[in-house]
């Protein structure tokens, strides 16, 4: 009989550790408090070695850490990861203690990786208010904010990523009139009129103010020169929007 590993002896194979869907970790146990489900983690890792001199690391101690999931049978869950603390036993060697880390979740964060993704999905692509996703959660609006920051720029920086654009397309709209004490505010649409792709024309970005400063001067709804990363110096202005 082939002889298993620690790792695998104390893989995630109980109903528990299924039910929670993450990679490297089993539940200790579970339970319903306020409404919210809580459940106590560890990682199935059960030994490690120094990163500076390589000596096996023994156990130091635990350490909780409190962070929440996606929300479980509509439910708010939370994570209490009883972290593992190493030592190493090495008297020479400058690093003495440190704790274990997981990319499932990220250090001092309140959210687990996965929750922070399904956030920037859920008010990115099902377009639901950040304030009801943070609500879901258990989490502030910024927490929720601040993970749509950071995975929706990944999403749309790759989705840019070596798709010059050919045609220009810049519309103004006026959305606030004037009043006698502030002048009409304006919104600026970049579209890009002929994707590299095909298909039709696709918005770029929304800016605040009116666009004119990016005309040459005395130019004409053609302009003469073209914006950074446009391979043609063929742009257009919308004659049907633009504020008279």
């Amino acid at each position: 009989m082939r002889r298993q590993t620690s790792e695998q002896r104390h893989a995630p194979n109980t109903m528990a550790a299924r039910a929670l869907g993450l990679p490297g970790f089993v539940v200790l146990s579970a339970a319903e408090y306020g409404g919210e489900l809580e459940q106590l983690i560890e990682t199935v890792q059960v030994e490690a070695f120094c990163r500076s001199c390589g000596v096996r690391a023994v156990a130091h101690g635990r350490r909780p850490t409190w962070v929440r999931d996606l929300a479980c049978g509509g439910r708010p869950a939370v994570l209490t990861w009883h972290k593992r603390i190493w030592r190493c036993p090495e008297t020479r060697c400058q690093t003495r203690t440190w704790t274990e880390t997981s990319e499932a979740i990220r250090a001092r964060s309140v959210l687990t990786e996965r929750a922070r993704v399904e956030a920037c999905r859920r008010v990115g692509q099902d377009a639901t208010d950040v304030a009801a996703v943070a609500a879901e959660l258990g989490v502030g609006w910024a927490t929720v904010m601040r993970a749509v920051v950071e995975y929706g720029t990944q999403l749309l920086d790759a989705a840019a990523r070596g798709r010059l654009v050919s045609m220009l397309g810049v519309d103004e709209t006026a959305f606030l009139k004037a009043t006698p004490t502030s002048p009409t505010r304006f919104a600026t649409g970049l579209v890009d009129l002929r994707p590299a792709g095909g298909g039709p024309a696709r918005l770029l970005d929304v800016v605040e103010g009116r666009f004119d400063g990016f005309f040459p001067s005395g130019s004409t709804p053609r302009a003469r020169r073209s914006p950074a990363g446009c391979r043609s110096p063929l742009w257009t202005r919308s004659a049907a929007t633009t504020p008279r």
